[in-house]
């Protein structure tokens, strides 16, 4: 009878410690899980799809049609600051091409709460808070093309980190879990070959309400000064615009390019934005550098005000009702 006792007591001690390795294994997957999470599923939650909401008239009638129409893409830049006592100062801003968030209309965007999650939140972004590059106006040319706007940080954001400047003398710390030095990624321009990654929204032609960007690859193929260069008949007061070899299509604008990843080389590089496809055939992506995204960020230090009432539920209200 002491045998079986003894036998049963020891079936139960086995299955317990089954159990107990079996979910300490379920939590440890779970993390791996997390960590695990692949570049792009990260870029789905840094790289944003910017809407209007626009209500139609209907002529003679007592209703009208409402629609949320593509005006562009944009990204998000972690711009951190050494400070005395805290350590650091984040500011968190969205980036993306003025001339998208130039006219006289407030935009909004949906973004995803996590990866592959079905959950979004709405981003609100009123016209007056926008930040435009610091460089006067030159009348008869394009300006130059960089629009940032401060929002308030969230969890669920990717963002580029942006953490070089005189102010900054001490780097950009160092990642909480690794405890590794991280890199800036908002530095230098590329270089004629070298290999880019495009990423934004195609407009009407496919995916018309999705939040995941498409992405398209090219070499930088031109960074000379190019006088010949337009955009609806001005040239450019930029300098230092280059090209890509690769189609960028309407809503592209203001998304981010990057250095292409590759296997034996991980570290992020950001190395401007999307301005337009190459005006006579399409056939190039025209790009402002990210020397003008870091001058914007510097100058928005001072001048930015916090859009406090960004993040909501539901989309904006109309600023007017459509009368017919």
């Amino acid at each position: 009878m002491r045998y079986f006792i003894k036998l049963i007591v020891f079936y139960f001690l086995v299955i317990a410690l089954l159990v107990t390795v079996s979910s300490n294994l379920a939590q440890s997957q779970e993390k791996d899980k997390k960590k695990e999470e692949g570049f792009y599923s990260q870029l789905v939650r840094g790289v944003i799809r910017l809407e209007e909401h626009q209500s139609i008239c209907t002529p003679g009638r007592d209703w009208s049609i409402e629609r949320d129409v593509l005006a562009g893409t944009a990204f998000f830049i972690r711009d951190r600051l050494p400070s005395e006592g805290t350590g650091k100062i984040d500011r968190l801003f969205l980036v993306t091409a003025r001339h998208v968030v130039e006219k006289q209309a407030d935009l909004f965007a949906r973004i995803q709460t996590g990866p592959r999650s079905s959950k979004t939140m709405v981003l609100r972004l009123p016209r007056q808070l926008w930040v435009f590059h610091p460089a006067p106006i030159q009348e008869g040319k394009f300006p130059i093309d960089v629009a940032v706007m401060m929002i308030p940080p969230t969890d669920f954001i990717k963002a580029f980190l942006h953490c070089t400047s005189d102010d900054n003398p001490g780097g950009c710390g160092n990642n909480e879990d690794t405890k590794q030095p991280l890199m800036n990624q908002v530095g230098e321009p590329p270089t004629v070959m070298d290999p880019a990654l495009l990423l934004g929204f195609p407009g009407q032609y496919v995916a018309k309400q999705a939040v995941e960007p498409f992405a398209r690859a090219g070499i930088v193929a031109y960074t000379a000064v190019n006088p010949d260069l337009k955009i609806d008949g001005l040239p450019f007061a930029d300098d230092s615009v280059f090209l890509i070899d690769a189609i960028a299509f309407p809503g592209n604008s203001g998304g981010p390019v990057m250095r292409e990843l590759r296997a034996l080389s991980g570290d992020i590089q950001l190395w401007g934005l999307v301005t337009s496809s190459e005006p006579y055939q399409g056939r190039y992506t025209v790009a402002t550098s990210v020397k003008r995204i870091h001058e914007t960020l510097v100058y928005a230090r001072s001048i930015a005000k916090l859009n406090s009432d960004a993040w909501g539920n539901q989309l904006p209200p109309l600023p007017m009702k459509c009368v017919p």
